[in-house]
């Protein structure tokens, strides 16, 4: 079969052709894209092919006209969906960033919110101990005032004594505590705790209230009949 004008005419459109048709445009339309361009290329040459095709072509030139003509649509059908994929993708994907900006904005105050509530906890539990020494103190310190003198300071330096032995905080409501207890429900004979207090330092104390007294029996007199 020889060669037809519709023939060579698409020979003729290779690459290189199309890259010169693209350069020639786009020094006289900057903003035009090779998509654009490759749609007016086609538009131009199906014009050339309608201008040149006339009643006198055979039958082999027209069914390449009409097969031209339907892969051109097809060329465009296409191009047009994937333009359109494209355009979903992207929205999809605008859609997924601003959900992810979103999340990570909550992320962002749900740990601010954490450390907050961390540091509140914290600081409760600082103050909740420092109410509880307190408490014990006070409680402390009421028992000290109900009892004589002598009998007061003498059960603060044997706490004071046992914390710094034992390595740990002894009230004197717990010797106080702890003695009842054993007292009146374990019915111990024997002494409690390790006496930590010597005799000469009892009879100090002593001294410091009544500066008469000399011994231990004087100031068991005093503890017990006043």
């Amino acid at each position: 079969m020889a060669n037809s004008p519709i023939t060579l005419r698409v020979a003729e459109d290779s690459k290189q052709q199309f890259i010169d048709y693209f350069t020639t445009l786009k020094e006289r339309e900057p903003n035009i894209t090779q998509a654009e361009a490759f749609t007016r290329l086609i538009t131009e040459r199906m014009q050339y092919v309608n201008n040149n095709v006339n009643t006198e072509c055979n039958s082999e030139s027209k069914e390449e006209y009409s097969r031209m003509q339907e892969e051109y649509s097809r060329m465009q059908e296409e191009y047009t969906r994937i333009q359109n994929e494209c355009t979903r993708i992207q929205t999809e994907n605008i859609a997924q960033q601003e959900r992810i900006n979103v999340l990570q904005a909550e992320c962002i105050t749900l740990k601010e919110q954490l450390k907050n509530l961390e540091l509140n906890v914290e600081e409760e539990s600082k103050q909740i101990t420092e109410l509880t020494q307190e408490k014990i103190h006070l409680q402390s310190k009421t028992i000290l005032d109900l009892l004589k003198p002598y009998t007061a300071k003498l059960l603060s330096i044997t706490a004071e004594r046992l914390s710094a032995k034992y390595k740990r905080e002894i009230e004197p409501i717990d010797v106080l505590s702890d003695m009842f207890l054993k007292y009146t429900i374990e019915r111990y004979s024997l002494w409690f705790y390790d006496f930590v207090v010597k005799d000469t330092e009892l009879i100090e104390l002593a001294q410091q209230i009544n500066p008469e007294i000399t011994s231990i029996k004087q100031i068991k007199q005093i503890v017990i009949c006043k």
